[in-house]
């Protein structure tokens, strides 16, 4: 028994009616990836702008935290020689009394 062209044509017309929701499924797939696609690429760039930010604010903070560790050994310094003067001078007064 061998098939007719009419039978392979009926063939193939039944298996693209059954193929026919896969394409759509399928190209709704790959719509589905693209718009995933770029997501993805404007998250990308929304973290690489805050990563630089951040390393920016980082350095910056890092910057004003030595500096203002130099300034409180300078304030350090003079509260010290401060109280050395007081000392000395309730010596002085202690001397005078």
């Amino acid at each position: 028994m061998s098939l007719t062209r009419e039978d392979l044509q009926a063939i193939a017309e039944l298996m693209d009616e059954k193929l026919e929701p896969l394409k759509k499924d399928f190209t709704d797939l790959k719509s589905d990836v693209s718009s995933l696609q770029s997501d993805v690429s404007e998250i990308k760039l929304i973290v690489n702008k805050n990563y630089s930010l951040t390393e920016e604010f980082y350095v910056k903070q890092k910057e004003a935290n030595t500096e203002a560790k130099d300034r409180i050994k300078v304030i350090t310094g003079e509260l010290e020689m401060h109280n050395e003067q007081i000392s000395r001078n309730t010596a002085d007064i202690e001397l005078y009394k």
